[in-house]
């Protein structure tokens, strides 16, 4: 049975907020985590919480019963209202058995599928969304709403991906047609490399912007999908597109956390291995190492004798960290110092440094913020350290942007509007251009006004 649903005008933009600052294209795949990802390209972003207290959701009158979908990002499609029948699934999904099947704008069409699988939607024509839900939304379509919506995958390619678990009880998929669409929906539990090589590269023939120049190539021929992309992509003018885990990306982008030492490392003009940053939270920085100091020996093998196979022996792998002595010279005092330490998780702080600079040569005051990555946890700290140098009466800024390695561009938004102020705002920040095949999807980004500012002239 199928039931008619509306959309919002523009509800395809959803998905802006997931672009990244750095050109890196995170294909993700294959993720544990139950909620997903941020980084999957299904036009989810997850910033917003509309099942918070107070939200007010359509769809709750008993009265006049209504369809409409809601993702956990504050998408909110618009509602119709219809009889008080229920969605009844037709079919079941099966593992690797791909159904096809076509719907008129407008229509929806629910399924059975397994709880933890991979769903994949590939609209062949039209325009088709995928949303994951629980039983509440099928035996009620006033309830088809936040509470019970699971994964919504809107992305304006062709290919969406869901995955969702429901530990009380049956799984369910809708595709939400909103132009005539003919498509294929199907389940899969496979992560092997195969599986992810396949995957990618549908995804880099399809919304890479130089899918034009994307090589023909056999993927099963591969045994990492890292050197697959690093074949796919257009090195010219992209060095940077990689694969990526999904729950790792999502746990960093997002939430600010990750694993490691917690420092990077570089080489002075002496050859010395010196620290360029340490983040406070982090092993090295819980063990007071700072930038400037002088990396001797790890396990008693000096750096000079160092290879891959003698580093693991001594630090372990992310799956076994090893407990291990790290020799030091510090930067400032030239004392000697080792600090017992292995990688584990830890929170970073994106904000490495902030200062103020005056000289006599110079009638103003200089801020100076050395910024690492553009993380959703990196408001907070951007509000404090542009508050405290605007209090300190700041009139230039250094921005150091040297170990940045990218993120969101809302945070880069607010960065410019907050060192600009009102000068900059309303004008154009970014302009975004997809490839041929979705040039009507392009789009400009605006400043905004936000506080604190520094108000700079310049």
């Amino acid at each position: 049975m199928s039931r008619m649903i509306s959309k919002k005008q523009g509800i395809k933009n959803s998905y802006r907020h997931l672009l990244m600052l750095s050109l890196i294209f995170a294909v993700v795949a294959c993720s544990d985590s139950d909620d997903p990802d941020p980084l999957v390209d299904n036009g989810q972003t997850q910033e917003d919480d509309p099942t918070d207290e107070g939200q007010n959701l359509p769809g709750n009158d008993e009265d006049s019963p209504e369809v409409c979908v809601a993702s956990r990002s504050g998408l909110v499609l618009d509602c119709e209202t219809v009889d008080d029948q229920p969605i009844v699934p037709v079919q079941a999904v099966q593992l690797d058995t791909p159904l096809t099947g076509s719907l008129a704008e407008g229509e929806i069409q629910t399924f059975t599928v397994p709880s933890g699988a991979e769903i994949i939607l590939i609209t062949r024509s039209g325009d088709a969304d995928l949303v994951l839900h629980t039983a509440g939304a099928v035996d009620d379509l006033s309830e088809f709403n936040a509470e019970n919506v699971l994964c919504v995958a809107n992305s304006a390619f062709i290919e969406d991906n869901c995955t969702a678990t429901n530990t009380e009880g049956e799984l369910y998929a809708s595709v939400v047609v909103f132009e005539d669409s003919d498509y294929t929906i199907s389940a899969t539990s496979d992560c092997s490399v195969a599986s992810v090589n396949q995957w990618v590269y549908r995804n880099m023939l399809d919304y890479y912007l130089f899918a034009d120049q994307v090589p023909e190539l056999d993927p099963t021929t591969y045994s990492d999908p890292a050197a697959l992309m690093a074949d796919l992509r257009f090195d010219t003018l992209d060095p940077f597109s990689g694969v990526d885990d999904a729950q790792t990306r999502s746990a960093f982008l997002e939430e600010g956390r990750t694993f490691g030492f917690g420092a990077g490392f570089g080489r002075d003009a002496t050859g010395a291995v010196r620290l360029l940053f340490v983040y406070d939270d982090s092993p090295f920085g819980r063990a007071n190492l700072k930038r400037g100091d002088i990396w001797i020996s790890v396990g008693g093998v000096p750096v000079s004798s160092l290879n891959d196979q003698l580093l693991e022996e001594n630090i372990g792998t992310m799956d076994n960290p090893l407990v291990a002595d790290w020799v030091f010279v510090d930067g400032d005092t030239g004392e000697t110092k080792t600090v017992s330490v292995a990688m584990a998780e830890f929170s970073i702080n994106t904000v490495l440094h902030t200062d103020i600079y005056t000289s006599e040569n110079f009638s103003g005051r200089v801020g100076y913020i050395a910024f690492s990555n553009f993380l959703g946890t990196s408001s907070a700290e951007l509000d404090e350290a542009i508050g405290s140098l605007a209090e300190s009466g700041a009139t230039e800024l250094v921005l150091d942007l040297r170990y940045n390695g990218g993120g969101f561009g809302n945070v880069a938004n607010r960065l410019g509007s907050q060192i600009a102020g009102a000068i900059v705002d309303g004008q154009t920040e970014a302009r975004f251009e997809f490839n041929d095949m979705y040039a009507d999807l392009n789009f400009t980004t605006e400043y905004e006004a936000v506080t604190p500012t520094l108000n700079l002239s310049r």
